[in-house]
């Protein structure tokens, strides 16, 4: 039933139909199958081809996880993580991600990781969270583990710092094509940190990031193309990219995109929208923005 399932859920060898996809996999949760449980309570928490109860999927993660489901330990952890259905509760999300960890699940290793790096929910334990990181990223090429690892390198958090390891690990990640790691190289070639400089090969990583909605890779493209980093020095095209990062909620590309059309740069001037830009920016804490928007203020540029 979990097979048919994930063709109609995929559309393979079948056109593609949620609503059959979640039937099928609530037959197979019905019979008590926890993969069935599993998929079901994540077509719940989506709202996806079934109508959306976050709090059914939960039941449903519980019922997969006790019977040793590792990825529904991983849902429950997520879901405490971020109150998905269940009020949130860090110290219950590490317990849920170590049972998952514990069990050998990469996702899991990965996740507690992230908990005990950050002490949320649990003492924090730098070289323990690369540890798991580690067992993650070479055990299973757990690829968001491996830009994990990057991150560490790269800002020596549980590890001497150490550029040259950092671009390793975000190469890794970016070959398994993870778009955080793609975007991470990519800097890291624009900067010569680690690896020798290439603004062209940056140029390219970003844009298979980006062609996957990737915000902070848009927003290095409108870069490049503002600079001439790697590319031929076009506004226009800045201007392009930074408007698909701030179209995606993006608030540095929304604070690019005003700078850009205050100035009337690559994009006709209008003071007014940098404005409205920079205070959407503002709401996500940009402190870049705070700047702009003191400086229209001061100066009454774009104020209604």
């Amino acid at each position: 039933m979990c097979n048919a399932a994930g063709a109609f859920e995929f559309g393979e060898g079948v056109e593609e139909d949620a609503s059959e996809a979640a039937r099928y996999y609530k037959m197979a949760a019905d019979a008590g199958d926890p993969e069935g449980q599993c998929c079901l309570g994540v077509m719940l928490s989506q709202g996806k081809g079934v109508a959306e109860d976050e709090a059914e999927a939960v039941r449903l993660w519980k019922l997969a996880a006790e019977k040793g489901h590792t990825r529904s330990m991983c849902c429950l952890g997520r879901a405490f993580e971020f109150g998905d259905g269940v009020k949130k509760d860090a110290s219950e999300a590490v317990r849920y991600y170590k049972m998952a960890a514990d069990a050998g699940d990469p996702e899991g290793q990965c996740s507690l990781a992230v908990l005990v790096n950050a002490g949320n929910g649990v003492a924090q334990d730098r070289t323990e969270a690369v540890r798991l990181w580690k067992l993650a990223a070479h055990g299973a090429d757990h690829a968001r583990s491996m830009c994990c690892l990057g991150r560490a390198f790269e800002f020596g958090k549980g590890v001497e710092e150490d550029a040259s390891e950092a671009a390793r690990y975000y190469k890794m990640a970016a070959d398994a094509g993870h778009l955080e790691g793609q975007c991470c190289l990519g800097v890291m070639l624009v900067e010569g940190k680690g690896i020798e400089k290439n603004e062209a090969e940056a140029v390219r990583l970003w844009k298979l990031a980006a062609e996957k909605g990737h915000e902070r890779s848009m927003r290095c493209l409108g870069r490049a193309f503002e600079f001439g980093e790697g590319v031929e020095e076009d506004a226009s095209e800045a201007a392009r990219y930074y408007k698909m990062a701030a179209d995606a909620g993006d608030p540095e590309g929304q604070c690019c995109l005003g700078v850009l059309m205050s100035e009337g740069k690559g994009v006709e001037k209008d003071q007014v929208g940098a404005l409205k830009l920079w205070k959407l920016a503002i709401e996500q804490g940009n402190k870049r923005a705070m700047r702009y928007a003191g400086a229209a203020f001061e100066f009454g540029e774009g104020v209604e």
